[in-house]
């Protein structure tokens, strides 16, 4: 699996879950806004989404022990409402050419719709995921679209790979790239 080629992952069986790609770094913080043009780039501070080397806090990334009722970006709900802006430091580097605005909402039929744009774009693409049960989750590049990276279940193995971990600082746990 190649690290850096995607930047979501979207859960297959059952549940509307995503996971960021934390292993390029990448984090996430949710805005309050259903529309991806109403979030503005002066209301975004860059440095809220730093991780690791003694920045951030475990609230921007993924849990790590992979339990999906743990991921940053909350269950898609059926609500539309209910599904906010997200900010993504896409590929780790958190500088404003790599923040997008994304937002997920759950097709009734079962499956993803994806908008997404860089922070200073106001024309958004959309893009449908499917869920496919053959594999465990579809990843989604915001360079490329959808990205096949994953084996199906059926043949699924261990892989060993960069990541982001926790250490305790000062008796608090904090993130550290490795």
């Amino acid at each position: 699996m190649a690290h850096a080629s995607w930047d979501l992952a979207f859960y297959n069986v059952g549940k509307f879950r995503i996971m960021i790609n934390h292993m390029t770094g990448e984090s996430t913080m949710m805005t309050y806004k259903t529309d991806l043009n109403s979030v503005k780039p002066s209301e975004i501070h860059i440095s809220d989404l730093a991780v690791g080397q003694g920045k951030g806090t475990l609230s921007l990334i993924d849990d790590w022990s992979g339990d999906l009722d743990k991921t940053v970006i909350k269950e898609i709900s059926a609500s539309e409402n209910a599904n906010k802006v997200h900010i993504v430091s896409s590929g780790g580097a958190h500088i404003a050419n790599n923040l997008m605005k994304v937002r997920v909402l759950r097709h009734p039929n079962g499956w993803y719709t994806v908008q997404y744009t860089k922070i200073n774009d106001a024309n958004f693409k959309t893009l449908v995921v499917d869920k496919n049960t053959t594999h465990h989750f579809t990843y989604v590049s915001f360079d490329t679209g959808i990205v096949n990276i994953e084996p199906a279940k059926k043949d699924r193995d261990c892989v060993w790979n960069q990541s982001i971990y926790r250490t305790n600082y000062g008796g608090s746990c904090v993130p550290q790239i490795l």
